[in-house]
């Protein structure tokens, strides 16, 4: 695969995973919302919480915004690693 194919492959799984955690998810302090990450011991609860489209699903929120990403940016930085660029 020719180099300028990985990099754009791998700033567009960068670019992706950044859009799922930011329409996905909502950072704030105690938002009337389910929770998907909170920092432990904050009083009050701050932390990630889901979308308004994805309240009744939080679980879904969790997947979409937090695990999805995770392996977004595991492959693009096994795609990026994968350049050469000094022959």
């Amino acid at each position: 695969m020719p180099l300028a194919l990985r990099l754009s492959a791998g700033l567009l799984l960068v670019a992706a995973a950044i859009v799922l955690v930011v329409t996905c998810l909502e950072w704030g302090t105690e938002l009337n919302k389910a929770a998907v990450m909170l920092i432990p011991g904050e009083v009050p609860p701050t932390g990630l919480y889901a979308a308004p489209w994805l309240v009744i699903h939080p679980s879904v929120a969790q997947v979409l915004g937090v695990g999805m990403p995770i392996f977004l940016l595991t492959l693009s930085v096994w795609v990026l690693t994968r350049c050469r660029f000094a022959k």
